[in-house]
């Protein structure tokens, strides 16, 4: 027989008297155990040993199910086999206990203040479940005080414990209302049956463990107005306290600063808040607003962002004033009064920063292509904005530059001006007028290029003549006088009056051509610009006249035949220009062209092959070239020739066409030789016949004919 010998809620004990071996001892026994829901015939088999001298066996079986029923059978065994099962009268039930841990309580929605939790049922063990208690721990934000307080017996910073709420055992959601906008919330529940309560849903290991739950936040509370903590010349350093942040961390603000109230978006900077909770409030973010006017009165205001939105934009804070700078740099001077030795430059003020301008300083420079080169500097008073510079010489380029002065300094240097110059006045006088080299028919002189007193040289003005007496001589106005002095009378003829020669203004020298050789000259200058001409520069006895060179006689005239006979001509010689150098000699050269004996000779060739049967060409014989016979030189000394009326050149053929021309020379040389002239002289007697002979037979030439 066996039995149930003690039952706790997780084990219980078994015990059964040692059975008759019938001749062979018990040596162990076999038991089945396992719940009553379950047959045993399925229930694992456990060998138990025994002692011989043991009555009484025992078994416990552990971990088992609080309030469940479980039975059992057992049976002896010895060296001829087993017994029959004997099992226990009735099942027997374990005792209950309290339910187990519940599980983790979860969120099943939520709103800015409240929010719905569940959770499911835990295993009552072994009896119903008969109600639940809930409760729960959240923090606080819209109190400042930050309490310490021991939630199962684990001490947790900044939340606040509830009431334990208790529910019956059908209801298994609750909310949790009344809390502010992003609260954190921490709950907790436990079952009870008749046993008593299970451990609560959070704690486990001896350790807190939690599940969050958030109510939905709201927009940042409007901040309190910025405060102005330091400032420069052209910033601001502003203090903002951060707002609550109704359940969401504040992650910007945004600052506006603005010259007038109400506030403009004049200038607007965000500021990034990173590494904010839900405890920012009170926490303090600094900022400078840069690019701000010097001297000048700023109004602030602020906004809070999080990540539900903006808040309401902060009232409007105190001004606060940016200390003053130095002025403006001012734009360069310019001038609209110019004479021929002042300029009158005028400039504006700039933005004084903050501080009223005291004074300014003009400084003057000459202009120059490298660098301009500093002349005067003159302080004015602030209410003074022109000043004129004097002293200055005709025509005198100047750039101007300003800078002001107020409190907190002076401003840059304005750019340089545009260039200013002084009226101009007519150009000095050129000196140094020379001859730099002669040929027979130019001359090259040359120059100093004189002051152009302000306006640029357009041009120089050369006169010359073979008479010295023609030159002008109007050298009676002063310097600066604006009259415009018309040009002497000009011609083309050096050796009856003023000729003229324009050259640009860029050169110092001129070339005089078409010149007569072998003259003198006599030249004067002058120069002009967009204020008139200047005096005339003229020859001094520093600077002779200009002499041409000679060169070879000018062409002579053709020579005029004056007599012709049958043998002779007589031609009549001029004298040319000698070009500066007198002449020695002519030359005169003649040579004959064609005669009568010519063409004599060419009807005797002609007949000749008519006799022989040949063709013969009637075209008359050309004459031939100037240069494809050779000329007859002859040379006549100049006085020989001055002292006759003509020359004769004789030996010559009756009928006879001759050519005649005759040049000059001088120490040069040869001129240019007259043009050919052709003389045909006087026709003759015709010679005496050179043979008789008869027409109808051979002729007989006499004993001396040629052949």
């Amino acid at each position: 027989k066996i039995e149930c010998t003690e039952v706790q809620p997780q084990c219980m004990s078994f015990a059964w008297e040692k059975p008759e071996g019938n001749g062979a001892p018990v040596t162990s026994y076999k038991l089945r155990f396992t719940s009553a829901d379950k047959p045993l015939a399925t229930a694992d088999v456990v060998e138990i040993p025994t002692a011989l001298e043991e009555m009484t066996s025992t078994y416990t079986a552990y971990d088992l199910e609080p309030g469940t029923g479980y039975h059992a059978d057992v049976m002896a065994v010895n060296i001829a086999g087993t017994s029959n099962w004997v099992a226990v009268a009735t099942a027997v039930r374990t005792k209950p206990m309290c339910p187990v841990q519940s599980t983790v309580v979860r969120a099943v929605g939520h709103t800015a203040h409240s929010v719905t939790v569940t959770w499911d049922e835990p295993f009552h063990r072994g009896a119903p479940i008969e109600r639940y208690e809930l409760r729960w721990a959240k923090t606080d934000y819209i109190e400042n005080a930050i309490p310490q307080i021991v939630l199962n017996d684990n001490p947790i910073t900044g939340v606040k414990k509830s009431a334990v709420v208790e529910l019956p055992a059908d209801q298994r959601t609750f909310t949790i209302d009344s809390l502010g906008p992003g609260s954190r919330i921490n709950a907790e529940v436990r079952a009870a049956n008749v046993v008593g309560f299970g451990d609560w849903s959070g704690a486990r290991d001896a350790e807190y463990v939690k599940t969050q739950f958030e109510t939905d936040p709201l927009k940042p509370l409007q901040p309190k107005p910025p405060a102005h903590v330091t400032q420069t010349a052209r910033s601001l350093v502003w203090r903002m306290a951060l707002p609550h942040p109704m359940g969401s961390p504040v992650h910007m603000i945004k600052l506006r600063v603005a010259i007038q109230e109400p506030i403009q978006d004049l200038k607007e900077v965000e500021i990034a808040v990173p590494g904010m909770d839900e405890k920012c409030e009170g926490f303090e973010v600094v900022q400078e607003v840069v690019g701000l006017e010097p001297g000048m009165s700023y109004f602030a205001d602020c906004v809070a962002y999080n990540a539900v939105g903006e808040s309401p934009w902060s009232e409007i804070s105190a001004f606060a004033r940016t200390d003053p700078d130095r002025p403006l740099k001012p734009d360069p001077p310019f001038s609209h009064i110019q004479t021929p030795h002042t300029i009158d430059v005028r400039w504006a003020l700039p933005y004084d920063q903050g501080s009223p301008i005291i004074s300014c300083d003009v400084q003057c420079f000459r202009s120059s292509i490298d660098e301009p080169v500093l002349m005067e500097v003159k302080e004015i008073p602030h209410d003074v904005l022109n000043h004129t510079f004097g002293d200055l010489a005709a025509g005198f380029s100047c750039v101007f530059r300003v800078r002001c002065r107020n409190i907190a300094g002076a401003s840059e240097w304005s750019d340089l001006s545009a260039t200013f110059v002084t009226k101009p006045t007519r150009p000095g006088v050129p000196q140094n007028l020379k001859m730099e080299s002669s040929s027979p028919y130019t001359l090259v002189v040359s120059w100093d290029a004189p002051a152009d007193h302000g306006a640029k040289i357009t041009e120089y003005q050369l006169v010359f003549s073979c008479d010295h007496c023609h030159l002008p001589n109007d050298n009676h106005l002063p310097s600066h006088s604006e009259t415009r002095r018309p040009l002497p009378p000009i011609t083309d003829d050096p050796m009856t009056g003023l000729c003229l020669v324009r050259v640009p203004g860029s050169q110092s020298y001129a070339d005089i051509p078409a010149l007569i050789p072998g003259y003198t000259y006599f030249g004067g200058i002058r120069a002009e610009n967009a204020a008139g001409a200047s005096d005339w520069g003229l020859h001094d006895a520093d600077n002779p006249p200009w002499p041409t060179a000679s060169t070879i006689p000018d062409a002579v005239k053709p020579p005029e035949v004056i007599n012709v006979t049958q043998t002779s001509f007589s031609i009549l010689l001029f004298e040319p220009y000698d070009n500066g150098a007198p002449i020695s000699h002519y030359r005169v050269f003649w040579h004959r062209v064609r005669g009568p004996i010519d063409d004599h000779q060419d009807r005797i060739a002609k007949l000749r092959m008519q006799q022989e049967g040949k063709q013969v060409d009637d075209t008359p014989a050309a004459m031939p070239g100037v240069d494809e016979v050779p000329w007859i030189e002859l040379q006549l000394d100049r006085d020989i020739v001055n002292a006759v009326a003509g020359h004769l050149v004789d030996n010559l053929e009756p009928g006879t066409t001759y050519r005649v021309k005759y040049d000059a020379h001088n120490e040069h040389g040869p001129g240019e030789p007259s043009i050919v002239v052709q003389v045909v002289t006087l026709p003759g007697h015709p010679d005496a016949p050179i043979q008789l002979r008869n027409a109808m037979g051979s002729p007989i030439p006499p004993p001396d004919a040629e052949e």
